[in-house]
């Protein structure tokens, strides 16, 4: 299956207004065969940004992350990998076929597995297929307490309440035994049409559409639903079957499939073409918020009687986490989050205080190292029992993630980074020629210690060291140490204000600035007759 490998691509349908992104499956008559598939307009590989290049498998893995295998395909590749937290890849499942979209984990060693546009199979760890189901499957599917499959398909429709002249893509949600068989089949927008807001909605996403997948079908893909969790009614939705996430509406909806009744519903101004929403054990909702508007991505948990989110996850700066499409966000046992930013090829684990603690970048990247392959899922397994013999919980040394850092400009951060996180500054001496100088003066900064200064080897830096260490402190008698004028004049000023103190001022070769901000924080004006500048001297009389 041809790879979509142009970036821009996609950016041009977004700039366009078109909503979809994803193929519109075919006819029941046109032939299921290899010449009459159709790609997913999705990247399969994405350019790797300046900031991102050299990064690849594990760059961060912190004790209290989550331990177990991670388990992802390469968009629309034809292989599943296990990765240990190290980043090892410990074994891998030839599926035969290319189109791996969505991995659901029935046992640590055996797998439910989407292909795009072809069906469903369930696959064991050494490869073996152990049950296949045809069909036009596009996005998820959930498993019951039975073992139940739901799956997300398409049809192509004619709904006059939607779209007077042009056909439509109708989302199903199909019904499975384990061994196979169908036992129900449900139209989700048969089911939102009982909603007139939904009905409404849904109308004008159809309006909005003027791109249609594939060509020789011309109908509007108006929902999109991405995802579908089986929550068999809990406390918060007694009565609910699944959970539903419908992107070209901005909707998470819950569904009684039976009474075909919508009993929940929110997101349609809160979110931006969102991906991946699952009922969590506390009665909380998780989803990915894409914010394809916003140009940056939020991973929120929303408590759904208030409607409102209770814990938000966006990066840091808020443009460092974006997926223009797909993403998913897995609740952890230990409370941490694993979110899969896809477009990137990354995937990262994060505290419930916003902490990464576990980070990979998927390392299949093309030729010439410019461009990486994305995904659409990535998940840890949660099960106690282990696939096989790994020791997850054996303590890894940081310097070795570093070391596995193909960039060196990367790979030298990373090292910096941990001699600050481990207070242990022999770890510069681990770094390349020219960059211990910068640890040195990093890790005195940090530790707040100049003493650190006198190993540094270019005399200059040391000096500079020397006053930045003594500048933070705020110290008086270290003040007066600092060589550079300007530089003393700042710390000076710092024991000033948090002292208030005038003499200080007085100690500086240039101490106007700093009267003034007393004279303004005391309203004491005498303070400005100690400024010599006649004009100066008058603002600040004029200012306090």
């Amino acid at each position: 299956m041809e790879r979509v490998t142009i970036y821009l691509i996609i950016l041009m349908v977004a700039a366009l207004g078109a909503a979809t992104y994803d193929t519109v499956n075919r006819q029941p008559d046109i032939p299921q065969d290899s010449d009459h598939l159709k790609t997913l307009p999705y990247i399969t590989e994405t350019p790797i940004q300046d900031e991102d290049k050299g990064k690849a498998n594990v760059v961060e893995h912190k004790p209290n992350a989550y331990p177990n295998l991670n388990v992802y395909c390469d968009d629309m590749s034809d292989t599943i990998y296990y990765v240990d937290m190290y980043g090892n890849t410990v074994n891998s499942i030839d599926l035969g076929t290319d189109g791996c979209a969505v991995i659901v984990p029935l046992s640590p060693r055996e797998l439910y597995v989407m292909i795009a546009d072809k069906g469903v199979m369930r696959v064991g760890w050494n490869s073996s297929r152990e049950w296949t189901m045809e069909g036009r499957t596009h996005h998820d599917l959930s498993l019951d307490g039975d073992g139940n499959l739901y799956v997300l398909t398409n049809r192509r429709a004619d709904i006059p309440e939607i779209s007077e002249d042009i056909p439509v893509v109708d989302n199903q949600i199909e019904v499975y035994t384990p061994e196979g068989e169908m036992i129900g089949n449900h139209s989700i927008s048969g089911i939102l049409l009982n909603d007139r807001n939904l009905t409404e909605r849904m109308a004008e996403s159809a309006g909005n559409h003027r791109f249609y997948y594939p060509e020789q079908e011309r109908a509007l893909d108006f929902l999109h639903t991405n995802s579908i969790h089986y929550i068999g009614g809990t406390d918060a939705f007694p009565g609910g079957d699944v959970l539903v996430c419908v992107r070209e509406i901005n909707t998470l909806a819950v569904l009684d499939l039976d009474r075909e009744e919508v009993l929940w519903q929110w997101g349609y101004e809160d979110l931006q073409k969102p991906h991946h929403a699952t009922l969590l054990g506390t009665g909380k909702v998780l989803v990915f918020d894409n914010g394809v508007e916003v140009n940056h991505s939020r991973v929120l948990e929303v408590n759904p009687k208030s409607m409102r989110p209770i814990w938000i996850y966006k990066g840091d700066p808020v443009e460092s986490f974006y997926s223009l499409d797909r993403g998913g966000a897995q609740r952890l046992p230990n409370g941490n989050t694993l979110i899969t930013e896809s477009a990137k090829g990354r995937a990262f684990e994060v505290t419930e205080d916003k902490e990464i603690v576990w980070e990979y970048w998927n390392p299949h990247v093309g030729e010439g190292g410019t461009t990486r392959n994305t995904f659409y899922r990535f998940v840890r397994l949660t099960f106690e029992e282990k696939p096989m013999e790994v020791d997850h919980n054996e303590s890894i040394d940081p310097l070795e993630v570093c070391k596995r850092i193909e960039d060196r400009t990367h790979r030298n951060e990373c090292v910096l980074s941990h001699a600050k996180e481990a207070k242990d500054q022999s770890i510069c001496d681990t770094l390349d020629t020219g960059w211990r100088d910068s640890c040195h003066l990093e890790f005195a900064i940090h530790q707040n210690d100049p003493e650190y200064c006198s190993l540094m080897e270019d005399e200059t830096m040391r000096r500079e060291c020397v006053d930045e260490v003594n500048l933070q402190t705020e110290d008086y008698l270290l003040c007066t140490r600092i060589t550079d004028k300007r530089v003393a004049d700042r710390c000076l000023e710092r024991v000033a204000l948090r002292e208030m103190n005038p003499r200080y001022c007085g100690r500086m070769a240039n101490g106007t600035k700093c009267y003034m901000e007393l004279a303004s924080l005391t309203s004491n004006i005498s303070l400005c007759d100690r400024i010599t500048d006649n004009m100066l001297r008058s603002a600040c009389s004029n200012r306090s």
